[in-house]
């Protein structure tokens, strides 16, 4: 029997996303500021054990409303419904297009209307001031705008590829519009 990673409980999540956190910070302080070992395994500890903390509980919560999500469907049927869901062919089972449907609107859950706006209005900001920064100072600063451009491209992109994919999944099909094709 596979072991699902939202089988296991939130604090086990949380230790194994805090330590590798923890640990990349610690060696972060330790070489970028020249900070003793004491200071550096002092920073691992301040910053892994939070982000641990958040981390893992905010991915169990979002495992189990994947699990709800779902429903009662068999392991093939739930890979099914996960690739429907993100952009495979729209399933003709209407049990698996339901639970398709379930997790595309759980996945464009977090584009609400207040959250996208504030989140795009953040990553205009820093990108505004990656740019500024690169033309004042320094052409490094142009990476992390890469970065910023290309979640603002996400934040464009991938919600009205959701609503597209709910569209198809919560139509009814009709044989003209089959997406799959017999050969």
């Amino acid at each position: 029997m596979r072991v699902r990673r939202s089988d296991l409980p939130w604090w086990i999540l949380a230790v194994m996303l805090g330590i590798p956190f923890g640990v990349a910070m610690g060696l972060f302080f330790f070489k970028s500021d020249g900070s003793s070992s004491a200071e550096a395994e002092f920073g691992a500890l301040v910053t892994g054990i939070p982000f641990g903390l958040l981390a893992g509980r905010s991915l169990a919560n979002w495992q189990k409303e994947v699990k709800q999500a779902e429903g009662d469907l068999p392991g093939d049927k739930v890979e099914l419904a996960h690739k429907a869901a993100t952009g495979g062919p729209v399933p003709a089972d209407a049990e698996v297009r339901s639970a398709a449907a379930s997790i595309a609107a759980l996945q464009l859950a977090p584009y609400s209307r207040r959250t996208r706006k504030l989140t795009v209005i953040v990553l205009r900001l820093l990108l505004a001031t990656c740019v500024i920064g690169a033309i004042a100072d320094s052409l490094s600063a142009l990476l992390p705008a890469l970065l910023f451009a290309a979640l603002l491209f996400g934040h464009w992109y991938h919600p009205r590829q959701l609503r597209r994919r709910l569209k198809l999944l919560t139509e009814e099909p009709t044989p003209s519009s089959d997406q799959n094709p017999p050969l």
